[in-house]
């Protein structure tokens, strides 16, 4: 019983270069810009996020020291407020900054 390998394949192409003065289609943009662009209460919100999640993340590991045994259930709520919302929120405004844009 044995196993054939598949055959090597050719060495792939090198992708065209690109001549100076010239983006690719899928540069990313400054960072300056994508800090500036969104609105303050999306980048409040981004911040406050972080805030929260950096002090959940001591609470739920056990290094703060706090019993959650009792409330175990409202940490990991306050703990998934903290996680996944802010992922929705960032599909949303880039979403919203793809159908805005032009072209």
């Amino acid at each position: 019983m044995g196993w054939d390998l598949p055959a090597a394949r050719p060495a792939a192409r090198r992708a065209p270069s690109v001549r100076r003065g010239h983006a690719p289609a899928a540069a990313p943009a400054r960072r300056s810009d994508l800090a500036t662009d969104l609105p303050r209460v999306v980048r409040a919100y981004f911040a406050a996020t972080l805030v929260l999640l950096a002090v959940m993340v001591p609470v739920m590991s056990g290094v703060s020291g706090l019993d959650t045994h009792a409330y175990r259930g409202l940490v990991q709520r306050v703990f998934t407020l903290a996680v996944f919302p802010p992922i929705g929120v960032a599909a949303f405004v880039l979403a919203r900054r793809v159908w805005e844009s032009p072209g």
